[in-house]
């Protein structure tokens, strides 16, 4: 239940009710004062019921995949909730918004319905929404790139679901979300043993609670870790099947998104440019639609890559420009590094150094607080861009290019290394 009874006894009333009607009882009042209190009952009464039937239609939408409708329901429940004194469903209430911000990409809408959420219950524990609460920040922190932030949230999570579980208190699909949140960060890690263990835990707990759209979802990670391996055709097996299920799914367009995006990674794998290009201009257009900014952004970063490997420098450069300015609206800092490094790889293409070495530079700095393999490979576009440039120079001249170009004497050192 996301809202109290609306009969609750008066220890579960607003402050401003506690013990209200004890006191009528006790004192000698007028008319007038009775009249009053029984007015503000009344209309608390109706308020809890408005909350309720708010909160109800907002589930609906939500499951039908509605989602913009659902943060519209959701976000006038809450403000009622706010106003009538009602701290426990509107701590509830902000935990459905942050999780269809997240859903939206919205990390740090998200990020903050959440924690404000969790302050509550961490005052008045409620151990099932502490868990989704604790997991859900997890995946907001993941988005925004902070691994190392987003594994310890998550983990403690997927722990809490599971005490709960052994006390008999557990539900289903909440630890197999546990469970895929976690895989998801493995994944950002690059660690694909532990991303697989993680998935495959979560799908055999959505297979018992059938829930066709998150097997689906599942479907589509295991395809890209299947990318990853270099399984095209496991990859392929793998987001055909996604692309099957959103039928099922009373045709879900994010999951049938996910699968071409899917699809369209698969194609630049293949070297197939036209296909990709196609299929990633389609998961751009329909994750606007979809409001999804999060798959947008890493749609238009994955187009440029295809651009750029296919010749079209421009195009390439006019997509990531675009990710990019999706990544600093929502503080998506391993997308940013990401797109940093493909606009300095944009401008060694026409022989821009000094500008290419500036997004390296800059690669470097985001990537070195997200994760351990951007940052690297940041780091190695500066060594292997100044070999180059400095080929033909002394040691003297190669330290003072060095200084011009990263502006980093901590750079300097380890490009000295380097070469």
């Amino acid at each position: 239940m996301l809202i109290a009874n609306p009969c609750q006894p008066p220890d579960h009333q607003p402050p401003h009710l506690v013990g209200l009607r004890d006191q009528t009882h006790m004192s000698n009042t007028s008319p007038q004062f009775r009249a009053a209190s029984l007015a503000e009952e009344s209309d608390y009464a109706s308020q809890s019921r408005r909350i309720d039937s708010l909160t109800k239609l907002g589930r609906q939408a939500f499951q039908q995949g509605q989602l913009a409708e659902a943060l519209r329901i959701f976000e006038e429940a809450w403000k009622l909730a706010v106003s009538a004194q009602l701290p426990a469903e509107a701590a509830r209430l902000q935990g459905w918004c942050g999780l269809i911000y997240r859903r939206f990409g919205r990390s740090q809408l998200a990020l903050k319905a959440y924690q404000s959420a969790l302050s509550f219950y961490r005052r008045d524990p409620d151990s099932s929404w502490s868990a989704f609460l604790t997991s859900e920040i997890g995946q907001a922190l993941r988005l925004q790139g902070r691994l190392s932030e987003a594994f310890l949230y998550c983990l403690a999570g997927l722990r809490l679901h599971l005490q709960l579980a052994e006390q008999g208190r557990g539900n289903t699909l909440a630890i197999g979300m546990s469970h895929a949140a976690l895989g998801l960060v493995w994944l950002s890690f690059r660690e694909l043993a532990h991303a697989e263990k993680h998935f495959q835990a979560a799908l055999t707990y959505y297979q018992q609670a059938a829930y066709q759209p998150g097997i689906a979802t599942l479907f589509y990670y295991q395809g890209l870790i299947a990318l990853a391996k270099t399984q095209l055709k496991r990859a392929a097996e793998l987001f055909q099947q996604v692309n099957m299920l959103a039928r099922d799914c009373k045709g879900d367009e994010e999951i049938a998104l996910l699968s071409e995006y899917g699809l369209g990674r698969l194609a630049a794998c293949k070297k197939s440019w036209p296909e990709a290009i196609s299929r990633l201009r389609n998961v751009c257009e329909g994750a606007q639609r979809l409001q999804n900014r999060y798959l947008q952004g890493n749609s238009f970063l994955e187009m440029a890559r295809v651009l750029q490997h296919s010749g079209q420098y421009a195009a390439a450069n006019h997509c990531c420009l675009q990710a990019q300015a999706l990544a600093r609206q929502e503080d998506y800092r391993l997308l940013l590094a990401h797109s940093e490094i493909l606009l300095g790889d944009l401008f060694i293409t026409q022989g821009q150094v000094a500008q290419a070495f500036a997004h390296y530079r800059e690669g470097c700095s985001l990537s070195a607080l997200t994760e351990a393999q951007t940052h690297l490979q940041a780091k190695q576009r500066l060594i292997e861009g100044l070999s180059s440039v400095l080929q033909g120079f002394g040691k003297g001249s190669e330290k003072f290019c060095q200084r011009q170009i990263t502006g980093s004497s901590l750079l300097e050192g380890q490009a000295d290394e380097g070469l």
